[in-house]
């Protein structure tokens, strides 16, 4: 029987190498992701495989800064119809925006947030 570590797959960077191959095989392929996995012969499975594409070399990404149009826009979208990204992703006036991109940038406002709350809380208990 299998233990739940033996299941897990190494985490490791994607080199330069593996990109290149990835968008030789998808040129091939397409979206036939297991196929490609096996081709690639690196231990990545087809869900790396994909989820590499789709969030990192698809050319259909735009990869340039959130605008502050998109940025009021995807705090308004969070406000009304939650944390649905991929629906706030076709919102966006620019296209090429994934959900991952999205979600990932408000966590990180969330976070920022959450660290200038906990500094002034600091600040007033070291003045009181």
């Amino acid at each position: 029987m299998k233990t739940s570590n033996e299941n897990k797959t190494n985490r490791k960077a994607w080199t330069n190498q593996e990109d290149d191959q990835l968008r030789q095989l998808f040129s091939m392929h397409k979206r036939k992701w297991r196929v490609i996995a096996c081709a690639m012969k690196s231990g990545r499975t087809d869900k790396q495989v994909r989820d590499r594409w789709v969030h990192h070399l698809d050319r259909n990404i735009n990869l340039s800064p959130l605008s502050p149009i998109e940025k009021k826009i995807i705090v308004e979208k969070c406000r009304t119809i939650g944390h649905k990204w991929a629906e706030i992703a076709k919102c966006l006036p620019v296209s090429g925006r994934t959900p991952l991109m999205i979600r990932n940038y408000w966590h990180s406002q969330n976070r920022q947030a959450f660290h200038r709350i906990r500094e002034r809380m600091s600040v007033s208990i070291l003045l009181n």
